[in-house]
């Protein structure tokens, strides 16, 4: 028993440092979140672009995502279309999307393997390179409940200028102050674009792409033979491979994609542990490729984008390991400290033996813990302060962190920071909710579960895109 508990201390010795390597990056973001922002200079020629929404049974809200895009965009509009795709849809999502003006084709798949976003984004690029290849410069692709900026393609056609392949937008919330739950996820997107995602384009790092809003030019997709990440998480597969292939990916802050977040609890953990699950697989596929790839290649963002995938793979060991461990150590060092109290042996026992009762089942002829009253009642007082410690530091940075990112870009999102008080209090408990879900996600494979929408699509999307 003893030597158990030595092992297992050792262990989480292990696994601390493995979790303070990933947070402490994040302070790094933080700490340089103050560089100026990188913007891309103006076109010199426009480019064509094809915008693909996979949608299934997104009748409510896909009419509006299209309408706005052909009606409301700065980029003239000869020079882009949008191409919608109909996925195993029993709603009017086809009908709703081609009234509004856009190119749709519809795809039918029994296969219940097949049933997920991936598999439509590669039915439609694969039509795109079949058929158009030589109309369009790049396809940018967005969600079926996705608005934008009045200036997103031409932003990023200033980006997709300068040469750049791929690259991912600024992400913000259609329903940012519609209730707790849509303010804590809406933050944590903004907090990543504002500070992740601003400081690694500072910093000429790569990024960890999004699905919406993602641009890759149609000569990288030719060159790969189509979309080729298939997976629960196909934007971050997306990024291993082209991080693999040492190609750039880039972060236009100008462009802003408005997403609708989920509203409940329910919606929340279905969407986080689908997610967690994608990536945990890629995490475990790809991260020792990238680990290698980095002594390859000297890029640091082999090593960036692997301990951003570890995130879900952190969630599971806070969980399934720091829990548990710590509530082993209460119990040892409790029935140690107080036998008396447990009713393992007497006080004259602990008195004639000099205070230092150690229960049989836990020493060991060969190991020596050093165990008595004394010393585990300590043990007990320090883990208490420790805890503490930990969660107000966790608290703290964590609320700072969010806080931080809104402040600095209240004017961009045109929101009052005063008005997601409860969003900004509660993102550090919902992220611990949403960790228990990552850990779920890692075991359990997901279906496809639609979520319920709550946006009206009055969001203002006139975004102050040239602020510094």
């Amino acid at each position: 028993m003893a030597i158990l508990y030595r092992v297992l201390e050792y262990i989480n010795y292990f696994f601390i440092a493995f979790v303070s390597i990933s947070l402490f990056i994040q302070l790094i973001f933080i700490a340089l979140v103050w560089v100026k922002k990188r913007h891309f200079p103006k076109a010199k020629k426009l480019h064509r672009f094809a915008i693909i929404i996979p949608a299934c049974n997104e009748e409510e809200v896909i009419g509006t995502t299209v309408e706005r895009l052909l009606t409301q965009q700065s980029y003239p509009r000869e020079y882009f279309d949008i191409f919608v795709c109909a996925d195993n849809c029993k709603d009017k999502t086809a009908e709703v999307a081609r009234k509004a003006g856009a190119y749709v084709l519809e795809r039918f798949d029994d296969n219940p393997e097949h049933k997920r976003a991936s598999f439509p984004i590669k039915y439609i690029i694969d039509y795109l390179l079949q058929n158009y290849k030589d109309k369009y410069d790049a396809i940018i692709k967005l969600d079926a409940d996705n608005l934008v900026n009045k200036e997103y393609i031409e932003k990023m056609n200033d980006c997709f200028d300068t040469g750049v392949e791929v690259a991912r937008s600024y992400e913000a919330s259609t329903n940012l102050e519609k209730n707790v739950w849509t303010q804590a996820s809406g933050i944590y997107y903004i907090r990543d674009s504002r500070i992740a995602c601003h400081v690694r384009e500072k910093l000429h790092l790569d990024q960890m792409l999004s699905g919406a809003g993602l641009m890759v030019s149609m000569k990288l997709l030719d060159e790969i033979g189509g979309w080729d990440a298939m997976g629960f998480s196909d934007d971050s597969e997306f990024t291993c491979r082209r991080l693999l292939e040492k190609r750039r990916l880039r972060f236009v802050t100008d462009a802003v994609v408005y997403e609708d977040q989920p509203s409940s609890l329910k919606d929340t953990y279905n969407r986080v542990s689908r997610m967690a699950y994608g990536i945990n697989k890629n995490y475990f596929k790809y991260g020792p490729k990238l680990f290698l790839n980095f002594f390859k290649t000297g890029r640091i963002s082999n090593i960036d984008i692997l301990l951003t995938m570890q995130f879900v793979f952190i969630s599971f060991i806070a969980v399934c390991w720091f829990v548990p461990y710590y509530i082993f150590y209460i119990v040892i060092n409790a029935l140690i400290a107080f036998p008396d109290f447990f009713g393992i042996a007497s006080q004259e026992v602990i008195s004639s033996m000099g205070g230092s009762f150690v229960p049989e089942w836990i020493t060991s002829p060969y190991l020596d813990l050093g165990l008595n009253t004394t010393v585990c009642q300590q043990n007990l007082i320090s883990l208490c302060w420790m805890i503490l410690y930990v969660v107000v530091v966790f608290f703290a940075i964590f609320t700072f962190q969010s806080w931080l990112a809104v402040f600095l870009d209240r004017k961009k999102l045109n929101v009052k920071v005063r008005h997601l008080w409860k969003g900004l209090l509660m993102s550090c408990m919902i992220s611990l909710l949403e960790a228990i879900a990552s850990c779920v996600g890692v075991f359990k494979k997901p279906k496809w579960k639609k979520l319920k929408r709550t946006t009206s699509g009055e969001i203002n999307t006139d975004a102050h895109v040239n602020d510094k």
